[in-house]
């Protein structure tokens, strides 16, 4: 995943409300929208900023920050407001000007260790907070489970669970900060290692089985020969990566 669409995903969970207060402020009370202003990233898993790819990915979004057209028209859209042209001017050529600041480590009495502290502009600091939120609870549940898988030393290979790419390609991110070689994204994403799984989900949907009984023997066939595939031999370029697994 390039930068530019790595950015573009985060901010999709800006809210369309602070998107037009920002406008608002910046046409009523520019020095006051501009003040300066703080947003310290904490995490209850990771130690260091520096953990788990963490600093890379927040420097990565700070540094290609910028609002798009189309996502500031789903604002207005969303709100029922609208906004000027000079203030949709001046939100499409917002970059990041602050600092990114890595703390010392300190829990503190929360249970959550203070990673960085991010400074802005006050009205960039409302409009930064969500992503850089998302982003934090993203990385540190996962770097939940792959520190865990590499103090047990276990040989992992990834399956994602996602259903894009976006929250695929950040834990792929984490996974290898951990020192695990999981490859690019696209390659072998949703198989399954096959060496003593036996495993099986059904999928059952009570209104689509009630209206369709077929469709609950479908599901039933499916399985059936999910659990049988676990049987068969390892794939030859899997067997390379996993070299403890018999063939």
């Amino acid at each position: 995943m390039t930068p530019e669409s790595f950015t573009s995903q985060l901010c999709a969970w800006i809210p369309a409300s602070l998107i037009i207060q920002a406008s608002q402020r910046l046409q009523a009370e520019p020095e006051l929208a501009a003040s300066p202003s703080q947003i310290v990233l904490q995490s209850p898993v990771l130690k260091s900023v520096r953990e788990a790819a963490y600093l890379e990915m927040l420097e990565e979004f700070l540094s290609h920050f910028q609002l798009a057209p189309t996502l500031i028209e789903h604002a207005e859209t969303i709100e029922g407001a609208h906004c000027s042209d000079d203030s949709r001017s001046i939100l499409t050529q917002l970059r990041f000007e602050g600092s990114l600041s890595e703390l010392r480590a300190d829990s503190r009495d929360t249970g959550a260790t203070r990673l960085a502290v991010v400074s802005e502009r006050d009205f960039m600091a409302d409009i930064l907070l969500c992503p850089l939120r998302m982003l934090t609870d993203l990385v540190s549940g996962y770097a939940k489970y792959w520190r865990r898988a590499k103090q047990k030393e276990v040989n992992v290979f990834l399956m994602q669970s996602s259903d894009g790419s976006f929250a695929a390609s950040i834990e792929r991110r984490v996974a290898q900060a951990y020192g695990f070689d999981v490859g690019a994204f696209g390659q072998n994403d949703f198989l399954a290692p096959k060496s003593n799984y036996r495993s099986t989900t059904l999928l059952y949907t009570t209104t689509f089985v009630a209206a369709k009984p077929s469709l609950l023997n479908h599901f039933r066939a499916l399985a059936v020969q999910v659990a049988a595939s676990t049987l068969a031999p390892l794939p030859e370029h899997l067997a390379r990566k996993v070299p403890h697994i018999k063939r």
